[in-house]
């Protein structure tokens, strides 16, 4: 095992290199090496106070025929990666090596109707579903709309185009987030705009004044470019006790992948409506899954499956950052954890006709939790899409990071729908007791069934490495997919959603992707909104 000096980080302007650990099959530990810069969010918009009432008169945003079909960005070689993806996406399913899909009694359906569609939206695909839920509504956004519920009656209270609620139509917006603060009772609602121009592209983080997502928002924006031509991709947005952050892959203006990026400011500002400095982690690995955070470690925890094109991967990069919320003690190291048996880029999941459907690559593609148990653990959640014996499957992970120093794998599972199931496009939460809820999508062309919406869950009492799987999804789509653009596959997800509800920790609210029509092939996509619980 090789270990750099550890090295601590302070707010510096100057420009550093980050120190990369190699893989090993022991944790390597490592300095952060970065770039660490204040962005000033006073030369944007921010703060600027949106009600509804202006949000429903406001332009309804550019046209979308440029951006309709959202690309996917992997962090490898572009033709490394197609190779990966050509991998045979069919035959036998056997036991995994891990236990999978174990008869561990799943959570119930509470709630289960019919969210977003395609045509609401305006014509976007993917649709990079997420959803958040607070004490009386469900917010769902999409590419490149949001929709208020009420949680009880499942009606519509709100509903926008980003452009509208952001207030912003030089470019529309796309890979949408939302988070809900049960501490301090906020919605943070975000999304990035395509490039202004090489000089200027624009993340939006609407913040909301109260705990209803129907009341107003305060909304901050920053230009994310440092270098000339960076693309800000794949964001995704959480929360500590005292930070929000937004992570992303950048890309430069050839389109291939220069480093992650990490964002981050006090909420101490953001939530008081108040000019706040937005700074930055440069150079991190991709794609970095920011964490919700449910305890109150010094430590916040962000992971990164690291992605290669021809072999196995074999570690997670971790990052641990502290005082996030304080510029001139904001500090963080890294970690190579070892993977037992890998992971590989996941073939597509073919459905009962024409092209399969867009698994992408084995990134935590939403965000993780961090939680700590009444027996005094840390840990972090979290789960991806890999590769198994020619079928996409899910592995989910908790991380011990109790032991600041010393961060260990306590348990790992595979799950899927049936043994022929083809099973992408998953996230995981897990509440303050160490229970889980999961949600994923999956096709099963060998049973004649195409994309289905299914959910899982375990109890912290259950056996490690466990995971249980309702034998029933909450929706199968009557129709397989085309997304009328002739390539070999069709966009799918790039991510779906699972919160657990502020009111009652045994119950989670999640969102995916399904196929509306009923007749194939359909060339429109909806979404699924559900509630399970214990």
């Amino acid at each position: 095992m090789k270990h750099s000096s550890l090295e601590r980080l302070f707010m510096i302007a100057s420009a550093l290199t980050l120190a990369v650990a190699g893989s090993t099959l022991a944790l390597s530990r490592a300095s952060i090496a970065d770039d660490l810069k204040p962005i000033p969010v006073a030369e944007e918009w921010g703060p600027m106070i949106r009600t509804w009432e202006g949000v429903q008169t406001a332009p309804l945003g550019p046209a979308l025929s440029t951006y309709a079909r959202i690309p996917f960005r992997p962090t490898i070689d572009k033709a490394a990666y197609q190779v990966a993806k050509a991998r045979p996406g069919s035959g036998p399913m056997i036991a995994s090596p891990e236990t999978a899909s174990p008869a561990v009694p799943p959570p119930t359906v509470v709630k289960n109707y019919a969210g977003v569609s395609q045509t609401t939206a305006g014509g976007w695909f993917p649709p990079n579903s997420d959803g958040a839920v607070g004490p009386t509504e469900y917010l769902q956004i999409v590419n490149s709309y949001l929709v208020v519920y009420n949680k009880s009656s499942n009606a519509v209270a709100k509903q926008a185009t980003l452009a509208q609620f952001f207030s912003y139509t030089a470019q529309p917006l796309f890979d949408p987030r939302v988070v809900y603060d049960k501490t301090w009772k906020r919605w943070i609602v975000a999304a990035v705009a395509f490039p202004e121009s090489s000089a200027v592209m624009k993340m939006y983080v609407g913040i909301s004044k109260t705990s209803s997502a129907a009341g107003s928002f305060n909304i901050y924006s920053f230009n994310t470019v440092v270098n000339s031509g960076d693309y800000f991709d794949f964001p995704m947005v959480g929360y500590d006790q005292d930070a929000i952050f937004v992570t992303a892959n950048i890309f430069d203006a050839a389109d291939n992948f220069v480093c992650a990026r990490m964002y981050y400011v006090a909420k101490a500002k953001v939530y008081n409506g108040q000019k706040a400095t937005w700074l930055l982690f440069n150079n991190l690995s991709g794609t970095l899954a920011a964490p919700i955070v449910w305890d109150q470690n010094v430590d916040t925890w962000f992971a990164a499956p690291q992605v290669k094109a021809t072999s196995a991967n074999s570690f997670i990069k971790l990052y641990r950052f502290a005082n996030l919320s304080r510029a001139t003690f904001a500090s963080g190291e890294s970690f190579d954890l070892p993977v037992s048996g890998g992971f590989a880029i996941p073939p597509n999941a073919p459905q009962t006709g024409g092209e399969p459907l867009d698994t992408i690559d084995c990134r935590f593609a939403n965000v993780s939790t961090q939680m700590s148990t009444t027996g005094g653990r840390y840990s972090l959640f979290n789960v991806h899409c890999i590769s198994h014996l020619g079928h996409a499957v899910n592995r989910w992970y908790e991380i011990n990071v109790t032991n600041p120093s010393a961060p260990t794998i306590r348990q790992k599972g595979t799950f899927q729908a049936t043994s022929t199931s083809h099973d992408f496009n998953p996230h995981i939460a897990a509440n303050g007791s160490g229970d889980c809820f999961v949600v994923w999508s999956a096709t099963d062309p060998n049973n004649g069934k195409n994309a289905m919406v299914y959910f899982g869950g375990r109890r912290a009492s259950a056996a490690l490495n466990t995971m249980g799987v309702n034998a029933t999804p909450l929706f199968t789509s009557a129709a397989w997919y085309d997304d009328g653009q002739g390539a070999a596959f069709n966009r799918w997800g790039d991510y779906s959603a699972v919160r657990i509800d502020p009111s009652n920790s045994l119950e989670a609210w999640l969102t995916n992707e399904v196929v509306t029509g009923t007749t194939s092939p359909s060339t429109e996509w909806g979404t699924q909104i559900g509630a399970v619980k214990y």
